[in-house]
């Protein structure tokens, strides 16, 4: 065989033929970058009331509150009436024996002088029980005059008094002395 020849011309476009078939699907792209923010939407219309919800359970009692303060005392009610008479109580058990053999004596001293004057029981054996004094004298202003001192038992069976003159008395005057004896 012999050499090629040259090419010859381009002839011209044939007609388009039919459509192949649909290719496999190819791999998905990547993300693109999120968009921009849109403008916020003007507000819906405000929606109707809705129908009022059933009544919910009782709730837990709650803790039991702090005690409030006393309040003012009232005023006193009236008296009632009186309640009937009581039994008569048992009979109590018999006392001591009481004091017996009572005695009284007296002695006095009447000059110008401070005294001091005792009485004694006349009575062996009875104990003084109480005893005092008096002073006289010819006038109140001399009265005045004078003081008492003392006026104690001065033994078991005996009492004493003393009484002196604060200023010059004019004339005499008296002190006299009492003892109350007894058993005792």
């Amino acid at each position: 065989m012999g050499p090629a020849g040259p090419v010859g011309p381009v002839g011209p476009t044939g007609p388009l033929g039919p459509a192949g078939p649909t290719g496999a699907t190819g791999p998905a792209g990547v993300d693109g970058s999120t968009g921009a923010t849109g403008a916020t939407g003007a507000g819906g219309a405000t929606g109707a009331t809705g129908a009022t919800g059933a009544t919910g359970a009782d709730g837990a009692t709650g803790a039991t509150g702090a005690a409030g303060a006393d309040g003012a005392t009232g005023p006193a009610g009236p008296t009632g009436p009186a309640g009937p008479t009581g039994a008569t109580g048992a009979t109590g058990a018999t006392g001591p024996s009481g004091i017996s053999g009572w005695e009284t004596a007296t002695a006095s001293q009447t000059d110008s002088n401070d005294k001091t004057v005792s009485v004694t029981c006349p009575t062996p054996g009875k104990m003084a029980l109480g005893g005092g004094f008096q002073l006289s004298a010819a006038s109140s202003s001399d009265l005045s005059k004078i003081a008492d001192l003392e006026s104690y038992p001065s033994a078991v069976n005996q009492w004493t008094a003393k009484a002196v003159e604060t200023s010059a008395v004019t004339g005499t005057w008296t002190l006299s002395v009492y003892i109350i004896c007894g058993n005792a």
